[in-house]
């Protein structure tokens, strides 16, 4: 049997891989999207709630009034859904409508299992990664970091920041300073 034959596969066989990798990728980043978009709208209906029981005079309600974490990443949000939850048995029998405060509890710890279990699938894919694969997110990683720096150190001068973007880690700016105009411009 020959061992070349079993670990190199056909250019043909590896795109194949590929477009399914991607094509799954796609999936499940739908999937995630559609969990951040459900749980969302629950936050907003809880600030609701939150907001009314503020005008009713009930203390330290504005807690459920505010939004913690405006970004949309599956952690922050997962645990502003968490404390949200909690918070909501605190407050739910001082609700105009007990039973729809009840309900958003139970929706909220619903949306809160489904976003762990969206974001452990997702992870488990990058696992499945060939090699090559992940060690260029590795290396971009890192690349981000080395960047990142530069991009704090040159926040500190007093000459304009522009050389000092992060453009050059975003492919889509990266070609909008070639003329040394715009950003991503990287010569100094």
């Amino acid at each position: 049997m020959d061992i070349l034959a079993i670990t190199e596969k056909p250019d043909a066989e590896v795109a194949l891989d590929r477009s399914l990798a991607q094509e799954e990728s796609q999936s499940k980043t739908a999937e995630q999207g559609k969990e951040v978009r459900k749980a969302v709208q629950w936050r907003r209906k809880v600030v609701k709630l939150g907001s009314i029981l503020v005008r009713r005079g009930v203390p330290n309600a504005d807690a459920l009034a505010k939004i913690t974490s405006p970004d949309k990443s599956f952690s922050n949000l997962r645990t502003e859904i968490e404390a949200k939850v909690n918070l909501l048995k605190t407050y739910a029998p001082k609700a105009p409508n007990v039973d729809y405060a009840k309900g958003l509890i139970d929706a909220g710890a619903s949306i809160s299992i489904d976003l762990k279990e969206k974001d452990a699938a997702q992870e488990l894919d990058i696992a499945k990664l060939p090699k090559k694969t992940r060690d260029a997110y590795l290396y971009k990683g890192l690349l981000y970091l080395s960047l990142k720096q530069v991009n704090d150190a040159g926040q500190g001068l007093d000459e304009p920041a522009g050389p000092y973007t992060l453009g050059i880690y975003h492919r889509r700016q990266a070609g909008k300073g070639s003329q040394g105009k715009g950003k991503g411009d990287t010569t100094a």
